[in-house]
């Protein structure tokens, strides 16, 4: 096995690469279930599936908003119908099921992104700069982990990078290359409205060189394939643009409300995500690119740019870049330390650097690649949808204020479902729900405790106020899920016990 990994490395480095990437990301399609955050899942899954199902789950479309739009970017959604429909089309039915396939298909698009990446270094540099860019794109703990992600961020990249690769080996100055990148970059700003200023970036540096028909073919190519991204506003707004221009708005009024962070917060990330401290040499390595390879370096500085002035920051806005930050980070300071006395004289710091860097790497990796984020979470929905008998479901939080949107995609069932919590509690549903659902398929009859907080006392409350009800299962959380609880516990840690109704007291 050793001879042929090296055989591999000496004739066929890509090869290598691509094998590296294809089994930690089958690795991740197969274990790494379950969707990371609100935006992964919820955005991107349920509402697609909710329209399939005859449904508006989140009342996206103007009939069921007032008419008002509600700023959701329409076209990864509509992706995701696609996909979702063909699934249905091909008898695969199955929530699970479903999100297998899907997994494999965003795992499949990352294989361009690593494909990619190797090739325009390769064109920049060398294979060995080339082989080092590709274990990364492969092998950074979190790439296998956000490449099985529903994550608008992450699916960016790929007409963004491909577009590069098109730059990078043949030029702008080529009309059809320029049509061709200005299209990939269209469909990725339709995907992630913020790469405008990545795109812009590039335009830029077109101007700079006053490559001026390249300019003008290159931003008609974008303004014409972001404006085919838009499309689904005719269906429901009878006009383009309608859905983006509410995001914008959304997103400047609401630029403080979330995360108001520091300019240098996106630094912070990137160092961290990268690996310490290989994130710093990327970094350094990054910006002292910027001259030799403008085309590359400035569309990723403009975003970073507008990412570090804007106030609203959260980790997942700045991947977009990542793929940048480590292409020429990796070029930069290998051909820095190439020419470095200081790292000429200490070449065993510099091994012992790496050693400790892919050690905190395989460690992150297999966690991370492995790991089956909110399972408790979605393996409640999955059992639910596996009972013949299962009409609705009541959440009972009644020992905290507020409540966790549960993943209805996986139980196969759209519509209201009912929660418990101290300010909605026992007597409210029963003087007030109930009597509206009385006699109809709308009345739960399962009842899911989260979390172990004061459980006991919560489930004697429950029996005294409807009635009997059965034990049937608990979920317990996932091993990762457990860990981010230990190291804060604001994460929620949530194990489910579920309750059959078996009658509500008259």
């Amino acid at each position: 096995m050793l001879n042929q990994i090296r055989s591999l490395y000496k004739h066929r480095p890509l090869l290598l690469v691509l094998l590296v990437a294809v089994l930690l990301r089958l690795c991740a399609v197969i274990f790494s279930q379950g969707y990371a955050m609100h935006d992964d899942h919820f955005l991107v899954v349920e509402a697609p599936q909710s329209w399939l199902d005859g449904y508006d789950y989140d009342n996206w479309k103007p009939e069921n908003n007032d008419g008002v739009p509600t700023g959701h970017n329409l076209f990864y959604p509509g992706l995701q119908y696609s996909v979702l429909s063909l699934c249905s089309a091909l008898g695969i039915d199955a929530p699970q099921s479903k999100m297998m396939v899907v997994r494999l298909l965003h795992a499949l698009l990352s294989l361009l992104m690593v494909f990619a990446a190797y090739k325009i270094t390769e064109k920049i540099a060398s294979a060995k700069e080339a082989f080092v860019v590709g274990i990364i794109m492969a092998a950074l703990w979190v790439m296998p982990f956000l490449s099985v992600r529903n994550l608008i961020e992450f699916v960016c990249i790929a007409p963004i990078i491909w577009a590069s690769w098109l730059v990078v080996k043949r030029g702008l100055d080529s009309i059809p290359v320029a049509l061709m990148t200005g299209f990939l970059c269209g469909i990725g700003m339709g995907i992630r409205f913020q790469l405008v200023f990545f795109i812009g970036g590039w335009g830029l540096a077109l101007l700079f060189s006053k490559k001026w028909r390249s300019a003008i073919l290159y931003g008609l190519a974008a303004v014409t394939a972001f404006f085919l991204t838009q499309m689904g506003d005719l269906f429901w707004w009878d006009k383009p643009f309608t859905e983006i221009m509410a995001y914008v708005d959304y997103n400047i009024i609401h630029a403080t409300t979330y995360f108001d962070r520091p300019w240098y917060q996106y630094i912070l990330t990137i160092l961290g995500v990268l690996v310490p401290p290989v994130g710093l040499f990327l970094l350094f390595g990054f910006f002292k690119t910027w001259k030799k390879h403008l085309i590359l370096f400035l569309p990723a500085f403009c975003f970073l740019a507008f990412h570090s002035y804007f106030p609203n920051k959260q980790e997942r806005f700045i991947i977009p870049i990542l793929p940048y930050i480590i292409i020429l980070g990796t070029v930069g300071f290998l051909q820095f330390k190439e020419g470095s006395k200081f790292w000429a004289k200490r070449k065993g710091l510099w091994k012992g650097l790496v050693a400790f860097a892919l050690v905190i790497n395989t460690l992150a990796l297999g966690l991370l690649t492995f790991s089956y984020t909110k399972k408790s979470r979605v393996e409640t929905m999955t059992f639910l949808y596996h009972q013949e008998d299962f009409r609705n479901y009541i959440l009972d939080y009644s020992h905290k204020g507020d409540y966790v949107l549960p993943p209805q995609f996986y139980s196969g069932k759209w519509g209201v479902y009912y929660y418990l919590t101290s300010k909605y509690d026992h007597e409210f549903f029963l003087y007030t729900v109930y009597p509206q659902i009385e006699g109809t398929e709308h009345v739960p009859n399962y009842v899911l405790f989260y979390e172990a907080d004061r459980l006991e006392e919560r489930k004697a409350d429950f029996v005294s106020h409807f009635g009997e009800m059965e034990y049937v299962t608990t979920i317990m959380p996932g091993n990762f899920d457990r860990l981010l609880h230990w190291l804060n516990p604001r994460n929620r840690n949530e194990q489910v016990e579920i309750y059959k109704i078996l009658r509500y007291q008259n």
